[in-house]
């Protein structure tokens, strides 16, 4: 058993840096998602899509690699304070494969929300 150190994330603040990555399969309703950003917006959030948030590589948001990069990117971007998922699914455990955690110091999110 290890003691591992529980960290407790800061309350999100309107101006706060939320980035969109869709880890799973690809967005089939873009006016939805649009609409879903613009609530976040809407409350006062800065949100940034994820690079090339459209991509399309069969049902899945492109392939398991770029997948990966985008939520690893998103981690690793110290300006960032959430991620949000722009959808779920089989194709987002996927990405545990070959995964490797940003290294012990790297900016891990405070908070990981699903959408």
């Amino acid at each position: 058993m290890t003691n591992a150190k529980v960290l407790t994330p800061k309350w999100l603040q309107p101006g706060d840096i939320l980035r969109v990555v869709v880890p799973s399969g690809a967005l089939r309703d873009m006016m939805a998602f649009f609409q879903g950003v613009e609530i976040w917006k809407k409350r006062g959030y800065r949100v940034e899509l994820g690079t090339e948030f459209a991509r399309e590589w069969g049902y899945l948001a492109g392939t398991d690699a770029h997948r990966r990069q985008q939520l690893l990117d998103a981690f690793k971007d110290r300006e960032c304070r959430a991620i949000l998922r722009a959808r779920g699914g089989y194709g987002s455990t996927r990405l545990l494969e070959d995964w490797t955690w940003p290294g012990q110091g790297e900016s891990l999110r405070e908070a990981i929300l699903n959408g």
